[in-house]
């Protein structure tokens, strides 16, 4: 489901979104309730400065009794500071319930951004995100007005019990400053789902400027890429500033019509106090009891955009909980030996469903090892992302061990998986944090113990710091060659069962290539089953088997030397042809 979906056509007002959305409120049930009960409170108090003037001036000014104003202020005063008390904790509450939300749900949310940003890349929303607007939102006032906002008819009946005039004019008014909250919404809803696409795809594009930052200066591409990125920028803000120009226009309307509608509202009771059908107390208690009723919608009309972004925003989170409490939970299998099966496979990219590999059938058993060669574009960079999971198949299976791929948990098969893909990514931190998948629990035995294996030690150990050293965002300080071998030892960590090693050798001088072959024969050696996609020969020194890719089909499978054999020969008759 897309995000536009998600956007436009999810309700959150039916019966089974507001079960979906208490499910995940659950374990905060009572800190809602306890917010519930203060906000009543401070509306109750809220009834102070009416109350006050109705006593003042119909019971101190005729009594001419100082002893009885005395007290009422001094009452006045207590209930005043136990409302200021109470409206202090009522916002601290809604701010550590975002907190609270934030800590529930992030490490949930991440793990389905990251499989987001396999599956669909172009997705325009992040979850992460969402929960921060949605952390942001319970901080601020908005939430202060929706929880006010049910005490409006009581408000009003308080009004109409003054006089029933009184009355019919506050729910006029009611009615017309919700009409005005209806009317922002729908008018500025449009804008702010074409600002928020905008401002994503704007950010997607800087990410991308930033990390091949080298090459569009050298391609003299920047200033392109500058005015492509203005553009999309200046669209977003407009977008934003259209939206936030129609929603002050609403709320710049709605607080003069509720200023104009208190002026009404004293100059009504002036004329039943003159008519001697209400006191002139009640004259000022209509109108701070007015101001009261229809200050919260006031304040939703002037903070609509971000209530309506935290909606849009708990939508989104609501749907994505929902759709992963539908997925079955993986149970913990025990650690595999490293039987790999692989049946009638049909992949394509990550979340595609047109193929671009068909009919790839091979099994593996521990200590195997097998090379994957074949022309460009032929799936084999597709079929190393199925083989760890990255990608599910669109058909045929994958199976570790006699389990599917998807019968794992991420974190217990990433344990048993080792994996360095064509591109290399680094993730800054520290040389030992790189290579033990910054993993906090992980020993120097461990660590020492991969980087030897992938033959990275002495290079380690040259750097500045040693397995100290900071590699910045992406491997910054290090060389094609040195990330490729830090990565190398990254997916011999923990010796997985599993290995798959995408063009381990593009990068690799002489001497690189010879420690990855070691390394091949001694993860074998331990019973791993090794894959290695290669276009140099040198790389399938240390398999046993080779299977042949062409057209994203299935071209050849057999032990390595009768396939060299078969390539070679193939070599032979194209050299005999172009010389005939």
């Amino acid at each position: 489901m897309s995000d536009d979906v998600h956007q436009t056509e999810i309700g959150f007002g039916g019966p089974s979104d507001r079960r979906a959305a208490w499910s995940y409120l659950l374990p905060h049930r009572s800190v809602i309730y306890g917010i519930a009960f203060l906000s009543g409170v401070t509306n109750l108090l809220m009834l102070t400065a009416p109350l006050f003037m109705l006593q003042v001036y119909d019971r101190v000014i005729p009594s001419g009794s100082f002893p009885t104003l005395l007290t009422l202020f001094a009452l006045v005063a207590a209930l005043y500071l136990a409302q200021a008390i109470i409206d202090f904790c009522r916002g601290r509450v809604l701010a550590r319930l975002g907190e609270s939300l934030d800590e529930t749900l992030v490490a949930k949310l991440f793990d389905v951004d990251i499989d987001r940003a396999i599956q669909t890349p172009e997705a325009r929303n992040s979850c992460l995100n969402e929960l921060g607007i949605l952390r942001r939102f319970l901080s601020g006032v908005g939430p202060s007005a929706l929880l006010d906002a049910p005490w409006i008819p009581i408000y009003l009946v308080i009004l109409a019990s003054l006089h029933w005039i009184l009355g019919v004019i506050g729910l006029f008014g009611a009615v017309v400053v919700i009409v005005l909250a209806v009317l922002a919404d729908v008018t500025t809803r449009t804008n702010l789902i074409k600002s928020s696409e905008t401002d994503a795809a704007a950010q997607r594009l800087l990410a991308s400027m930033y990390r091949a930052a080298e090459t569009a200066k050298v391609l003299g591409m920047s200033g392109r890429l500058s005015k492509r990125y203005a553009s999309m920028r200046g669209n977003g803000i407009t977008a934003e500033a259209g939206s936030g120009d129609t929603g002050a226009r609403f709320a710049s309307f709605s607080k003069g019509f509720r200023m104009f509608l208190q002026s009404a509202t004293l100059a009504a009771g002036a004329a039943l106090a003159i008519g001697q059908e209400v006191s002139g107390g009640a004259i000022v208690a209509a109108s701070i009891i007015l101001g009261r009723a229809l200050a919260p919608i006031d304040q939703i009309v002037g903070h609509w955009r971000s209530i309506s972004q935290a909606r849009n925003a708990l939508r989104q989170i609501v749907e994505t909980l929902r759709q992963c409490a539908e997925l079955p939970a993986p149970i913990s299998l025990p650690p595999p030996l490293g039987y790999l099966k692989v049946d009638g496979l049909m992949a394509g990219p990550p979340g595609s469903r047109k193929p671009v590999l068909s009919g790839v059938s091979f099994e593996l058993k521990p200590g195997d090892g097998l090379g994957i060669i074949g022309p460009s574009a032929s799936g084999k960079s597709t079929l190393a992302r199925a083989l760890v999971g990255v990608s599910k198949p669109i058909a045929g299976e994958i199976r570790l061990d006699g389990a599917t791929l998807d019968q794992w948990t991420s974190e217990g098969l990433g344990r048993h998986i080792g994996y360095l893909p064509q591109d290399v990514d680094l993730f800054d931190g520290t040389i030992s944090e790189c290579i033990s998948r910054h993993d906090p629990n992980a020993s120097d035995e461990d660590i020492l113990k991969a980087a030897h294996a992938a033959g990275a030690h002495e290079i380690i150990l040259g750097l500045p710091d040693g397995y100290g050293s900071a590699i910045g965002e992406g491997g910054a300080i290090l060389s094609g060659g040195q990330r490729q071998r830090i990565a190398l030892a990254r997916a011999l960590y923990g010796e997985p069962a599993l290995i798959v090693l995408d063009e381990p050798n593009a990068n690799l001088d002489q001497d690189g290539d010879a420690a990855l072959t070691h390394a091949i024969h001694r993860a074998r050696a331990r019973g791993a089953t090794v894959i290695v996609i290669t276009h140099r020969p040198s790389a399938v020194a240390a398999v046993d088997l080779i299977l042949v890719l062409k057209d994203g089909v299935q071209a050849g499978f057999d032990r390595r030397e009768v396939i060299l054999r078969q390539v070679l020969r193939v070599a032979d008759d194209e050299d005999s042809e172009r010389t005939a």
